[in-house]
């Protein structure tokens, strides 16, 4: 790239601010293509997307070439340069596009005044979503430079390109026909759950009933007068709110705030969603009856289609069709706030705890199912309290209710009296403990150095992790950015966020888990099929090495980001030797493909194994042999030895970090890891269980991973251990026979689950 653009590298704020400064989706893409052309100095750009319903490649919106073939100008994956790049999945750089064998002249296109040509494909996973164009008028005019800056930009564009591609699907659908609809006690005082996530919060309740748009329309809204100006004036304010929340997650989420809300913006600007309304609207039909009733079309439109992706869709759509017709409604009085509400939902996905986070709520009550650890994780690291509870009566807790909430304890108290207020006040405003660890460690009673690393969720945490002086980060749950979006990140989108957290923890160890997918982590946008137990199923390492497109792009990432850093790289749910040869010959293929790019990358990654499975205990040694480090994983771990869901209530009582079996399973572990020269270091929540911590340096652990806010925790518990003691203690509970034995040893005869 020439010199003066090597810094236009478009930035996540300029592509939001293309939302609010278009005003229709078409308008988009063509200020898109403009953006681009400007960015990289060239006479033109043309966005190309992939038609599903037609299987061909078509215009959407260029610069340079004729308006008119916008829409018409349509190639079949092979076809042509750019089709040839569709096909192959692969970007195609030439000096002189007429010499290239490829090359398809397109009458009236007006292409024959460029020479120089760069396709590159916008892939979203396994999928070519469509390809981007850029031309110049001079031969030989690209360089590497330039090929590396469009990929750049491109990767900020495909995530978004992805939903308007999907809006000019629904376009070619057409509208969805007539639908029938289907229409839609007392409270205990008191409310035992579960601990989602740590924290205390008082507000007003909120219960978040997304699945009752239907209500709408059967409102009669005769008594609140507002016409065509009015939803316009919605319009206007829902753009704003959304853009606001979009910048606002930016700021504090740069790693999974990445145009969240893509989709609600998009709709906004489509044509056809708009003109349904408005056509309403004209035939005297109240604005709030005609957003619900385009609404409830488009999600029993999106509802019907085969691809699960499209089916996920329809949350967007009724997020959006509630949103609108709250800030109508809010012109006569009828506003809705989620500024320290505590919010009460059904069934919450990751991408809803983002949203939550973004418009300031002070809590969650999450009902039923659909609720699982990853959520619970994400929550812990946004500071978010959450209990779980099954009591489904709470979703008719009035709008306004005033509810405490102790999420310490898992307790719910609505409409709490001063005397308990008062006395919960404190647990509200924790002071947090800030002060720094000597040199990253811990020290025993007797002077025995232990490292306390960091589990790292999102990047937020890594700053709270540099302030208490942590030793590095154990884990990196590389899942975030994956789960909360609506489809895969690229390559571009992964470097930027493991950049950032090598940056972020200033040349100390990173161990980064690759890609830890299924079992209760299912991003929605992937089609799984139905599993009938998935924490059996496609998970994990499995799900890396059969996608390998997809695992590569993050093997790579990863590399690139780790460029002269201390970087460690671990597969998750290892069950074999086979599994860790694959995974290790996938990272040697990416070195071999960043050393021929002349790329800048960690050449010698450490490569570890999270022990968490049973059959890995049966060849520990033979994976010590090839691997450079464990983690144990003791969450997976203790659930597949005994067989127990610790979120099934029938059975949690069984799930127990003292049975004998797991005891002696981790000192196997740590003393396979002794006996072969390599690190082992624990993660998962019995590692910061007081209970076990004498247990674990009594068999020989020098290393844990904790949540950063258990550092100084942990901290406290080791410096009052003495290692002889703590090996006697691992010697008793190593020798008991029974969980009963195990219980006396550690103090606990009332039979409860530690």
């Amino acid at each position: 790239m020439k010199e003066k653009y090597l810094d236009l590298i478009w930035s996540i704020g300029e592509l939001s601010a293309l939302f609010s400064q278009s005003s229709t989706l078409d308008s988009f893409l063509q200020q898109t293509v403009e953006i681009v052309a400007s960015h990289m100095g060239v006479d033109v750009c043309s966005i190309y997307l992939w038609s599903q319903e037609e299987e061909l490649l078509i215009l959407q919106a260029t610069r340079g070439l004729s308006g008119g073939s916008v829409g018409s100008v349509k190639l079949a994956s092979g076809e042509g340069i750019v089709g040839l790049a569709m096909k192959e999945r692969r970007p195609i750089c030439v000096g002189d596009s007429r010499r290239h064998p490829n090359y398809k002249h397109i009458p009236d296109l007006g292409e024959e005044h460029y020479y120089s040509f760069i396709a590159l494909p916008m892939l979203r996973g396994v999928d070519c979503i469509g390809v981007v164009v850029v031309q110049h008028r001079e031969r030989d005019f690209f360089s590497d430079q330039d090929l590396k800056a469009l990929k750049i930009i491109n990767s900020q564009l495909s995530s978004v390109m992805e939903n308007a591609r999907l809006f000019l699907r629904l376009r070619a659908a057409g509208a969805a026909g007539e639908v029938r609809l289907q229409p839609a006690k007392e409270i205990s005082k008191f409310v035992k759950g579960r601990v989602g996530a740590e924290g205390c919060a008082f507000g007003t309740a909120l219960v978040d009933n997304r699945e009752e748009i239907h209500d709408y329309l059967e409102r009669d809204f005769g008594e609140i007068p507002c016409g065509i100006d009015a939803f316009r004036d919605a319009l206007t304010k829902t753009a704003a709110q959304l853009d606001g929340f979009q910048k606002s997650l930016e700021k504090k989420l740069s790693d999974i705030g990445v145009l969240i809300f893509s989709a609600h913006l998009l709709m906004l600007k489509d044509k056809q969603f708009i003109d349904k309304i408005e056509a309403m609207i004209g035939e005297g039909v109240h604005p709030a009856f005609a957003i619900a009733r385009v609404t409830h079309e488009y999600m029993h439109l999106f509802s019907s289609m085969k691809d699960p992706y499209m089916q996920e869709k329809k949350v967007d759509v009724e997020d959006l069709g509630k949103r609108l017709i709250e800030n109508l409604l809010s012109l006569d009085g009828g506003t809705v706030d989620y500024q320290d509400r505590i919010v009460i939902s059904l069934n919450l996905y990751p991408s809803d705890i983002i949203r939550l986070f973004s418009e300031g709520i002070a809590g969650i009550i999450s009902i039923g199912g659909g609720v699982t650890s990853h959520i619970s994780i994400l929550a812990r690291s946004l500071e978010i309290p959450l209990v779980i509870t099954d009591q489904t009566a709470l979703r008719e807790l009035p709008a306004g209710t005033r509810v405490l909430l102790d999420a310490q304890q898992g307790n719910i108290y609505i409409d709490p009296d001063p005397d308990l207020l008062k006395n919960f006040e404190s647990k509200s405003h924790p002071e947090a403990k800030l002060e720094a660890l000597d040199d990253g460690r811990a020290l025993t009673r007797d002077g025995t150095p232990i490292l306390l690393n960091v589990n790292i969720n999102l990047l937020r945490d890594a700053d709270f992790a540099m302030q208490l002086n942590a030793s590095g980060v154990g884990l990196y749950r590389s899942e975030f950015p994956f789960l909360v979006r609506s489809d895969f990140p690229t390559e571009e989108e992964q470097y930027l966020v493991y950049s950032s957290l090598f940056k972020k923890m200033g040349g100390r160890p990173v161990v980064i888990r690759t890609l830890d997918v299924g079992g209760d982590k299912i991003p929605s946008y992937y089609e799984y099929g139905a599993e009938q137990n998935p924490f059996l199923g496609m998970r994990s390492i499995r799900f890396s090495l059969k996608e390998l497109a997809i695992f590569k792009q993050q093997i790579r990432a990863i590399l690139r980001a780790g460029f002269g850093g201390d970087l460690g790289i671990m597969f998750p749910m290892i069950s074999s030797l086979d599994e860790f040869l694959d995974a290790r010959a996938a990272v040697v293929d990416c070195i071999r493909e960043l050393k021929q790019e002349k790329a800048e990358y960690n050449r010698s990654p450490r490569l570890g194994v999270m022990i968490e499975l049973p059959a890995a205990l049966e060849i520990l040694d033979e994976l010590a042999a090839e691997a450079q480090f464990f983690s144990i994983g003791t969450n997976d771990l203790i659930q597949y030895l005994l067989a127990v869901d610790r979120t099934n209530e029938s059975v949690s009582h069984l799930y127990q970090p003292h049975h004998p079996a797991v005891l002696r399973a981790l000192r196997r572990i740590v003393a396979s890891g002794e006996k072969n020269g390599i690190p082992v270091s624990v993660c998962g929540d019995m590692s910061r269980d007081e209970q076990f911590i004498d247990f674990f340096l009594g068999i020989g652990v020098r290393s844990f991973s904790v949540d950063p806010h258990f550092l100084h925790f942990m901290a406290e518990s080791i410096a009052v251990i003495d290692i002889a003691e703590a090996e006697d203690i691992s010697a008793k509970l190593l020798a008991s026979a029974t969980v009963v034995d195990a219980e006396r040893i550690l103090g606990r005869m009332d039979g409860n689950p530690i």
